[in-house]
């Protein structure tokens, strides 16, 4: 899964402007939250407990740039992630 690194709306110059791909993961009865940001090597960033993706946010934006493809997802019950079993 490959995203582009920039918004196609976004001057491609502008080295601020990331796309970030959102994508619900279906996981054992409930869905999973992820957040996926520029191009490269593979980076799972995960948050710790009491906060959710967001929190990372600025933080796999600079990441992207400094080129990792970035993954941050909502762990389960937390964020955009559901809770069900």
């Amino acid at each position: 899964m490959r995203t582009t690194g920039f918004d196609s709306a976004c001057d491609v110059a502008a080295w601020w402007c990331l796309v970030v791909k959102q994508e619900l993961i279906p996981v054992r009865g409930t869905t999973i939250a992820v957040d996926i940001r520029g191009e490269g090597a593979p980076l799972l960033w995960i948050h710790g407990g009491g906060e959710d993706a967001s929190m990372l946010a600025s933080q796999a934006d600079n990441l992207a740039r400094a080129g990792y493809q970035v993954f941050v997802h909502d762990r389960r019950g937390t964020g955009r992630s559901g809770r069900d079993d």
